[in-house]
């Protein structure tokens, strides 16, 4: 679909999004006295290995520290504060997931729900939404008020995620018939479109698109959804489709800067709308993968997901599961510290 613009309004538009964008460059320094990350991160040293570990069975996986902590988000209004999901360890058996929230700059934590079922979304609007126990479909204020339970979507089991204003959320369905598609709902939880035969994974929303990956023939594709035109095409070709390492895990859209990030177990991108352009953020190994990913809103942090494995004896291994901060522009990792 060609969309064709005079060219008084083509400059007018260009103009507007370059001041807007001025500045906000990708990239930043994670140890800047301009913002609180240093305050509660650490130093990584890496230990990275070359070669393939073998992987014990489960029963001998040891979790030498009390939480996992997994699903981080940023605050879309203020990039020193997360969202994340908390599991504690006790005698090598996960507990509940709880959804928690860290402020970088005053270090406390707060619980916003006991149990969660899979990761949650912060909006503009300041609501967090996620699928707690049961499967319930609920959103949040951040400060712990103004708990909603929203209505039952039936056929939704994963993940909901907001638009950019945070009026919608959609969240992947699946019929009666078992065909898949698109549940786009207002921010009260009422069904404002479907769109059927539709797989959405590793997906986020891109304006009046989302930007997702499909995957088959021995190779994965991120591609953008048009809602209002039903097209889609593809932003990346992902060829080194093998195993379960080459899965792309995540996509995050930033639309300042019109770039896609994604992620694999072992490396982390972003790749440019408009030319295709690959770049590398940062490189993982076999002992050192990351999970999920999220994007500040200025474009310049990610914090991600990150699991460390270490091989202690014949069939036994520690793993760690911590959240990161990365700088986008170098790659540099801090170790978040969270409170207990």
């Amino acid at each position: 679909m060609r969309i064709t613009f005079s060219i008084p309004f083509f400059l007018l538009v260009l103009t507007l999004l370059l001041s807007a964008c001025a500045d906000r460059k990708i990239g930043s320094d994670l140890m800047s006295r301009q913002h609180c990350f240093r305050k509660q991160t650490t130093k990584v040293v890496n230990k990275d290995v070359s070669e393939r570990m073998k992987m014990p069975s489960r029963e001998y996986i040891v979790y030498p520290e009390k939480y996992k902590y997994s699903d981080p988000v940023f605050n879309p209004n203020n990039k020193n504060e997360i969202a994340y999901i908390r599991k504690e360890i006790g005698n090598g058996v996960s507990g509940q997931p709880e959804l928690l929230t860290f402020d970088f700059c005053t270090g406390k934590t707060r619980q916003l729900a006991a149990v969660i079922s899979n990761a949650a979304d912060w909006s503009v609007k300041d609501w967090l939404i996620y699928r707690g126990a049961g499967g319930e479909l609920k959103k949040i204020k951040s400060n712990g008020d103004s708990l909603v339970t929203l209505p039952k979507i039936t056929g939704a089991t994963l993940p909901p995620k907001w638009n950019d204003t945070g009026d919608l959320f959609a969240i992947p369905v699946v019929n009666r018939r078992g065909e898949d598609g698109i549940l786009v709902a207002s921010q009260s939880g009422e069904g404002v479109g479907t769109f059927n035969d539709f797989v959405l994974r590793r997906w986020d929303w891109a304006k009046d698109q989302i930007c997702y990956v499909e995957a088959g023939g021995g190779k994965q594709e991120i591609r953008m959804f048009n809602f209002r035109t039903k097209t889609s095409n593809v932003i990346e070709t992902i060829n080194d489709f093998k195993n379960l390492d080459s899965v792309v895990l995540n996509t995050v859209y930033f639309k300042e800067k019109e770039v896609i990030f994604w992620n694999q177990k072992k490396q982390i991108c972003y790749t440019d709308v408009l030319s295709g352009k690959r770049t590398v953020v940062l490189k993982g190994s076999y002992n050192r993968w990351y999970n999920n990913i999220s994007l500040s809103s200025d474009g310049k942090t990610i914090i991600a997901g990150r699991v460390d494995r270490n091989k202690t004896g014949e069939g036994k291994e520690e793993m760690r599961m911590n959240l990161v901060l990365i700088d986008v522009k170098t790659g540099v990792e801090r170790m978040v510290v969270l409170p207990e």
